[in-house]
Formats: structure tokens, C-alpha cells, sequence
């Protein structure tokens, strides 16, 4: 930096110490309940909206054939070489089943990975790391032709069998990340990664297309509504802090 820089006089000589504390904001638990509140009333009108698009008939999922994922999902891998002259287009898999979302690109000369995974829009995809929290979904259009990690495997899929806006529902499902990570092994549950035979070997029952199908005009709505309860279970579970903060600020 040139010191000429700095005598300029609207040059900001004001910065934070690294090595000091950080500044905590508090937010008052009021402000988190109206927080909170406010979602309610998104919740509300997301469910009276998927209620309104979707008509499923008596469910007897019982009735629904059994099948392992094996059966209806088939593993990808479109590999390529790491070049170091060359910037990969990168993405990343949301954790709680919010999908897919792109990530900054892969440094040809910077990755220390060799091969690199294209992957295509319409796959199905996770994280081995993550899945136990839901890092599930399904590739958009605008990210056909990303790259990823072996970290991320990719799957193609039946579309006689199923959708894909079944798959993104269903693994947008706490108890089904819950059972895929129970035979998972790792140090401690921040590293127990899912692997792909794991992946396949899952049961699950398996609705008719006709109910399928009536998930697609409720995709948005349910990320959506999934996106609310996640900020709704945030704010609310600040408030007995922000409780506990405020009794010891008025005791000063």
C-alpha cells in the first residue's frame, strides 16, 4: 500500500485486532419472538399453498412396492484430469434438504486434487460428509456442468420408477438421514460419512408416478417452507440465551 493511500481523508484507519475478542451482538428475546412470529405467518401461507396444488388420494403406502435405492438410482462418474491452467465451475449440497447451490470455482493450480467429477443436470447428488445432517439434492439446470469432489458422489436415475422431485422430497427427511447414517463410522458424528453401497442398499417404499408427479408443482413450496422451520428453530433457539443474557445485564 502506498502511503498516499493512507492520506487521503476518507481513508479508514479504523480496523479490529485479530487477536481481540470479537464484539457478540445480542438480539433481544423480543425481537426473536416477533422473529419467530413472523415465520409462523410464512408457514402458514406455504402450507395453505402446497394444500391447494397437491390432491393425493387415500394413502395406503403399505400397498407401495419395496425397493432399495439400488433399484431405482445408478452411480455416474464423468472424471476428468486436473488441468492447472483451467478454473472448474464448483458446487456445493446444501445441509436440512435445501438443495444445491454453487460454490466459488476449483483453482486448477491451487486444488491438490488430480480428478475432478462433471456432474449434470437432472442427477441426483450428496455429500458423503454431510448426509447426516441432509446434504441431499438433485443438480439444476443453471449448474449443469459443475465440478465437484469424490466427496460427492452422483447418481442418474429411473424416470419410469421415479422423480426427481420425489427424491428431493423424500431425502429432505430427518428420519431417512437418520437411518442412512446409523451404520455410518467415523470420529464422532461430524465424520461419519455415508457411502455410496450404504446409499444403495436403503429400503424405502415407493409411491405410484401419479403421486410423484404432484410433488413438482409443489417443489419451490416445500424448499421454501423447509427454509422457514430452519429459521424458525434458529431464532427460537436463541431466546433462552438472549434470556439469560439480559438477567445478567441487569444486574450491572
Amino acid at each position: 500500500m502506498h502511503i498516499d493511500e493512507v492520506r487521503q481523508p476518507e481513508y479508514d484507519l479504523d480496523f479490529r485486532n485479530p487477536a481481540g475478542a470479537q464484539e457478540v451482538i445480542r438480539v433481544p428475546p423480543k425481537e426473536l419472538a416477533a422473529t419467530a412470529g413472523g415465520q409462523v405467518a410464512s408457514l402458514n401461507e406455504l402450507v395453505a399453498q402446497i394444500s391447494q396444488r397437491v390432491e393425493l388420494p387415500a394413502i395406503r403406502a403399505n400397498d407401495w412396492p419395496e425397493v432399495t435405492l439400488g433399484e431405482i438410482l445408478a452411480r455416474t462418474e464423468d472424471p476428468t484430469t486436473v488441468d492447472s491452467s483451467i478454473e472448474y465451475p464448483n458446487i456445493g449440497v446444501y445441509s436440512f434438504g435445501k438443495g444445491v447451490f454453487r460454490k466459488p470455482p476449483i483453482l486448477g493450480w491451487k486444488t491438490s486434487a488430480k480428478t475432478l467429477f462433471r456432474v449434470h443436470a437432472g442427477q441426483f447428488i450428496y455429500s458423503r460428509l454431510f448426509a447426516f445432517e441432509g446434504a441431499y439434492g438433485v443438480v439444476p439446470e443453471e449448474l449443469d456442468g459443475s465440478y465437484v469432489s469424490n466427496e460427492f458422489p452422483t447418481f442418474d436415475y429411473d424416470h419410469a420408477q421415479v422423480t426427481s422431485a420425489f427424491l428431493e422430497t423424500y431425502f429432505a427427511t430427518p428420519n431417512v438421514w437418520a437411518r442412512l447414517a446409523k451404520g455410518s463410522r467415523g470420529l464422532g458424528n461430524r465424520r461419519q460419512r455415508v457411502q455410496p453401497d450404504a446409499l444403495m442398499a436403503h429400503q424405502l417404499r415407493l409411491p405410484p408416478l401419479e403421486i410423484q408427479r404432484q410433488l413438482e408443482a409443489v417443489r419451490h413450496p416445500l424448499r421454501d417452507l423447509r427454509c422457514v422451520l430452519s429459521d424458525i428453530d434458529s431464532a427460537v433457539g436463541q431466546i433462552p440465551e438472549a434470556i439469560i443474557a439480559l438477567a445478567f445485564m441487569n444486574e450491572d
